[in-house]
């Protein structure tokens, strides 16, 4: 089986703009970590990688590498590859339609399996205040939400603030990760906010959400399209920042295990199968006092794929062909230990430091020095029998990464 896997950040798709470390190596984890699965699986492999990312020779196992030679031949690039495989797995972000347009050019070709819901489902989960709507018809819990336009008056802004109460959650309609998302403590901050959404997303409306306090969590799950079976309960490493600094996420641990962890994966499944979407699906939800709540629903591949692969007894390259093509679903899976992953900031390394920590199997993405900022990012795992040992490692990992990076 020829597999061709994509994943837009660092296949082609930010040719000709800056590529934020952060993203990046979160891109990275992921695309190295589905060729390895597919490769273990026995799959050939064919991947595409942006020329700037490229020439750094990076560790992956695929059996053939291409780079665009630009952003406006990647489509051609892809339509010539697609019709040389048999089974397609697009990673990208639904901003701007990135990942919906993508999969739309997988559905042209009959003969490829595609591991991605269809475009058509994707689209539908794209819009966070539709998918707020359904779930709640379904009597899934999400946050109180509203949708402003962004084009509005001001004054309309404040008075749904008010009525919701602070402190709120600003967040673009459409998006992926924090990117336009402000914590708004008071109504001082409002406008600082909407000024922030408007310089970082696109869409003309924006949701205001009451910021409710929890765990931040995820639910991984494999879907066929119509059953969902979720696979784990994930902890997030998420810092949310008010409008002058910058919200992230920085990694975390799987699996989870919570007071409300079946509430929590039933409410996903729940959530996946009221949208019909297949393959990997990430499910973000918040851990609160009174249950859990579900935010987000992620059509892809997520980062907490690169933990979850660490401690599960199937290989979730091989689930996700069975659930497209056979609509089976995994059985009698089982968890070994625990395992954490964590971005960490590094200077930009030397050409022998960057080889060194190419060597190092714990390193997920390195610190690829193509970004303009003067700090690069990586993402280290560790697997452990138990979440402190795997802590204890995390922090052996980061500061043998250290010794070889200049700060």
């Amino acid at each position: 089986m020829k597999v061709l896997i994509y994943e837009h950040l660092t296949g082609g798709g930010f040719l000709g703009r800056s590529l934020p470390s952060g993203v990046l190596s979160e891109g990275f984890a992921m695309l190295g970590s589905t060729i390895a699965d597919f490769k273990a699986a026995g799959s050939e492999v064919v991947t595409l990688l942006d020329p700037r990312i490229a020439i750094l020779n990076p560790p992956l196992a695929a059996d053939e590498v291409i780079s665009p030679p630009s952003r406006s031949k990647l489509i051609s690039v892809l339509r010539d590859l697609l019709v040389r495989v048999d089974v397609a797995l697009i990673i990208a972000p639904e901003t701007d339609g990135s990942l919906p347009d993508l999969v739309k050019e997988v559905e042209k070709v009959s003969k490829v399996i595609s591991l991605n819901s269809s475009s058509k489902t994707i689209l539908s989960v794209s819009d966070k205040m539709k998918v707020c709507d359904t779930l709640q018809s379904e009597g899934i819990r999400t946050p109180e939400t509203r949708i402003i336009d962004l084009e509005g008056d001001i004054e309309k802004v404040l008075k749904v603030a008010y009525e919701l109460d602070y402190p709120l959650v600003f967040k673009p309609v459409v998006g992926i990760g924090c990117c336009g998302l402000s914590v708004v403590m008071d109504e001082t901050q409002v406008f600082d906010a909407v000024e922030k959404l408007m310089r970082e997303s696109q869409a003309r409306h924006f949701l205001i959400q009451s910021l409710v306090q929890g765990i931040a969590a995820s639910v991984s799950l494999i879907s066929d399209g119509e059953r969902a079976l979720p696979l784990s309960l994930n902890e997030q490493k998420v810092i949310l920042a008010g409008p002058n600094s910058n919200s992230g996420y920085y990694g975390g641990a799987v699996p989870l295990y919570h007071p409300f962890r079946e509430e929590a994966l039933k409410a996903a499944r729940k959530a996946v199968e009221a949208f019909c979407l297949r393959g990997y699906i990430g499910v973000d939800c918040l851990l609160t006092k009174k249950g859990p709540l579900v935010v987000e629903i992620n059509p892809r591949v997520t980062t907490s794929y690169i933990g979850l692969r660490k401690v599960m007894n199937i290989n979730l390259a091989q689930a996700m062909v069975a659930a497209a093509s056979e609509r089976n679903l995994p059985q009698n899976f089982s968890y070994a230990g625990c395992a954490i992953f964590s971005k960490m900031g590094t200077g930009r390394p030397s050409p022998e430091a960057l080889r060194e920590v190419y060597g190092m199997g714990e390193v997920a993405a390195p610190p690829l020095p193509i970004a303009e900022e003067e700090e690069t990012c990586a993402i280290v795992v560790s697997h452990a029998s138990t979440p402190e040992v795997a802590e204890k490692g995390l922090r052996e990992i980061e500061n043998r990464l250290r010794g070889l990076l200049p700060r």
